[in-house]
Order: structure tokens, then sequence, then C-alpha cells
């Protein structure tokens, strides 16, 4: 939602768009929910991993799933953190508009790895989960001799 809504309409016209977000998110921002949410994907994370650790073809794809989800949040602490505060709490009282538009490029480029990161650990932990539905349910379903159909090829 924050790169296809919110960040077009706040980095548009810096100083005056950062301002009108600032009023905007005046009540609840993105701060409000982001880190709590990383938290709950995070641990969630680790719930599937020890779920499913016993599937041996599964247990990379959903570990891998977490280290980005942690690799998400570090980037977020260390680089995009700090450059929110230049951006939205100390803003043109404290920097000038130029160092602005560089902190805000920054932020966006930053914010690139971010949803790079999301993307990739969304198709490892599909990946996991599919592999863990194949391994756990369908494989169990052939042996017991059952007749299973997937797309029209019997398995």
């Amino acid at each position: 939602m924050d790169t296809f809504l919110l960040y077009p309409n706040i980095f548009h016209n810096i100083p005056k768009s950062l301002e009108l977000g600032m009023e905007f998110m005046a009540v609840a921002s993105p701060h409000t929910y982001f880190p709590p949410l990383g938290a709950a994907s995070i641990l969630t994370g680790i719930l599937a991993l020890m779920l499913a650790w016993k599937t041996e073809p599964v247990r990379y794809w959903i570990l891998f799933s977490i280290l980005m989800i942690v690799l998400e949040g570090a980037t977020s602490i260390v680089f995009a953190w700090s450059r929110n505060e230049i951006l939205f709490i100390e803003g043109v009282d404290v920097h000038s508009v130029e160092f602005l538009k560089r902190t805000a490029q920054e932020f966006l480029i930053v914010h690139g790895f971010r949803v790079a990161y999301n993307i990739i650990g969304s198709i490892l932990m599909f990946v996991g989960f599919i592999k863990y539905y194949k391994h756990n349910f369908i494989s169990k379903e052939a042996v017991k001799g059952n007749v299973l159909y997937w797309t029209g090829n019997r398995l």
C-alpha cells in the first residue's frame, strides 16, 4: 500500500508533499502498523518452520523466506527509519530542501530493496507450502491407493 498509494503522493513535490503527508498521517502512520506486523511475520514464519521442520524438502524454503523477512526488517531499521526521521520529523525546520530531496531518493532506493525482499520471501514461502502440501497430502493419498486427479493426470 505504501509503495503504490502513499509514496507517490508523499514524494512528488518535496517539501510541500512531505508536510501534507505528515498532516495526513497525524493519527496513524506506517510506523504504527509495520513494526508489529513485521514482528508478527517473523513469529508466524518461525512457527511455520517449526511445524514443517520434519518435512525436509520444505524446511529450507521456509527458512530462507524467514531470512528475507528479517533482511527486510533490518534494512528498515538500519536505513529507512533514520531517513523517516529526517523526512517526517525534522523536515525543513532542520534540513535544506535539496538535502530532503536526496534523502527521499535514498529512502525510495532502500524501499526498493525492501519490496524485493518481500517479493522473494513471499515466493519462497509459497513454494515451501506447495511442497509441504504435495509431500504431506498428495503423496499420502497416493500411498493409500486412493485415486487422485491433478489437472487430469493420475498420480
